[in-house]
């Protein structure tokens, strides 16, 4: 990467900051990648035209080629590439429509100086545009978006895509954790609720030289990507801050949840995983610590995952290793419909880590050892260790990795402590309800009185 050549962009970002919302700035960025890499690869790509090649736009946007003729070229961009009709367009023209021609052709100008030499140079700069959308307020402080670097490495070395094999994303954020995990050989079907982030998913999945499946907006609880549709491989990272109402969660098909509806909603893409994929199928599912022990209805759901043989492995990250996106512990959640073993495979992962300003980094090699000790259900003290149905059960299925992997006695920790602050917290928590009951009921009496 030309770092000298990235700096001067981001100087004619800064300079542009007054007549762009930065996300919109960096949305037009994108575009110019994409333009670039259309250019490269003409020769593949019935929809290319010389007219908005980035080069041409660089010179002649908004002198020869006006907005109405670029959103028409990416309408035929959408349309070769499997792309939902006006996702890509929508995006661009939310972009432009209020900005000043000739700040346009600046950025691309400014791109177009980048002098980049193949698709996966303007891939790797992509990403680095998405994440600075991401940190610069497009992203996800309450989990919408984002995929630190390190959880695509773990997820595609553990559910290993095979040449065109469907890989799904259901919440596909920017996209980059599906496209990580095809990793040039699976065909994407990515997924995103939200407007001004599937058009970014759908630039870096045509970037990134996957095979494209599809792409779409809409809510994949209610409408999923494929009515029906059944996955080879599954990557979620559902968006931890979500809220859903009792009413919306029951009025979920059936047909895409498996399981019972109950007001919870932290399993939700779990179920929704379950129900999306083959019988043959690997699926791994981005979850928050609290939704491997917490009690009520997301027990109730875990012991059933259990108890139908479901969960393969349990990868418990860090705390903030997604840091600065989602400063949570976190655990990889991963789902076999027809597993070859009744236990589960637990795996704290923490000290394959190391610790970095903005939250963690992972070596490949120490991905590649994760990865050895998970196929081979390896027992390692203060790394790994497997459990059967009845142990979780014994447990209250509580599927936090720290219940069962034995800590190093130099640690001068055991697992005993873990299990009382699990209960300590469970107490707390009943406690804070019956508060909450009683306020209702004095809250009652009020609008009773008035």
């Amino acid at each position: 990467m030309k770092n000298k050549k990235l700096e001067n962009l981001w100087v004619a970002a800064n300079k542009l900051r007054g007549a762009f919302e930065i996300i919109e700035l960096y949305k037009v960025m994108l575009y110019g990648l994409l333009f670039k890499y259309l250019e490269l690869k003409k020769d593949k790509f019935n929809s290319y035209d010389e007219k908005f090649s980035l080069g041409y736009l660089s010179l002649t946007y908004g002198k020869l080629v006006d907005s109405n003729g670029l959103l028409e070229y990416v309408s035929a961009v959408e349309k070769e590439f499997r792309i939902e009709e006006r996702v890509l367009k929508e995006s661009l023209n939310s972009a432009i429509e209020k900005a000043d021609s000739e700040n346009v052709r600046i950025i691309f100008e400014e791109v177009n100086s980048l002098d980049i030499e193949d698709e996966i140079e303007i891939y790797n700069i992509a990403k680095i545009i998405s994440d600075r959308i991401i940190t610069s307020g497009g992203g996800r402080a309450s989990g919408e978006y984002c995929s630190a670097e390190s959880l695509p490495k773990i997820a595609a070395a553990i559910i290993a895509v095979e040449d065109d094999m469907s890989v799904y994303d259901a919440c596909c954020g920017t996209g980059i954790l599906v496209n990580s995990v095809a990793n040039g050989k699976g065909r994407v079907f990515a997924q995103d609720i939200n407007v001004s982030i599937i058009g970014i998913a759908a630039i870096m999945t045509i970037l990134s030289g996957n095979k494209i499946g599809a792409v779409k907006c809409a809510d994949s609880l209610y409408n999923p990507i494929e009515q029906n549709e059944k996955y080879d491989r599954i990557i979620f990272e559902p968006p931890f801050g979500g809220k859903y109402s009792k009413e919306y969660i029951m009025n979920i098909p059936p047909e895409n949840c498996m399981y019972e509806h109950t007001s919870d909603s932290r399993y939700l893409f779990i179920r929704h995983a379950l129900a999306s994929l083959k019988d043959n199928g690997i699926a791994a599912i981005l979850v928050p610590m609290g939704a491997l022990f917490s009690s009520g209805s997301t027990g109730s759901i875990r012991q059933k995952l259990v108890n139908d043989n479901y969960i393969e492995a349990i990868i418990e990250f860090p705390k903030n290793m997604l840091f600065p996106y989602v400063p949570v512990a976190t655990a990889l959640v991963i789902l076999k419909k027809n597993k070859m073993n009744d236990d589960i495979v637990m795996i704290n992962s923490k000290d394959f880590f190391k610790k970095i300003i903005k939250g963690f980094t992972i070596t490949d090699e120490n991905v590649k050892r994760i990865n050895e000790i998970y196929r081979n259900r390896e027992v390692i003290e203060g790394v790994s260790n497997t459990i059967t149905k009845e142990i979780a059960a014994e447990n209250g299925y509580n599927l936090c990795t720290t219940q069962y992997v034995t800590l190093k006695a130099s640690e001068g920790i055991v697992v005993e402590d873990n299990r009382k602050f699990i209960e300590n917290y469970e107490e707390l928590l009943q406690k804070l309800r019956n508060i909450d009951k009683e306020l209702d009921e004095v809250r009652s009496r009020f609008v009773k009185e008035a």
